[in-house]
């Protein structure tokens, strides 16, 4: 991706604590098996995993923000909002 455009923007679920890791694994887990997907708890990264990830890369954060989910009655999902650009 980052050698296609000037700018990346990822919104990816996110977690910082263990409630919010366990609820994000809990709710992929019952959407994945609603419709057949395949899942791994593995593929969820924390706030400090993604920049870290970012930073490997050699990609800056040039915004980042952290929103509520979008999924209806799920009160603990959160979503981390990262534009980042090539250092």
């Amino acid at each position: 991706m980052k050698r296609v455009g000037k700018r990346l923007v990822i919104l990816e679920d996110g977690y910082n604590h263990l409630f919010d890791k366990l609820s994000v694994i809990l709710l992929h887990g019952i959407g994945s098996r609603l419709v057949g997907m395949p899942y791994r708890i593995s593929g969820f990264r924390s706030d400090k995993q993604w920049r870290e990830l970012f930073e490997k890369h050699g990609l800056a954060i040039e915004q980042s923000a952290n929103h509520p989910g979008v999924q209806p009655l799920w009160l603990f999902l959160r979503h981390h909002l990262y534009v980042l650009v090539e250092k």
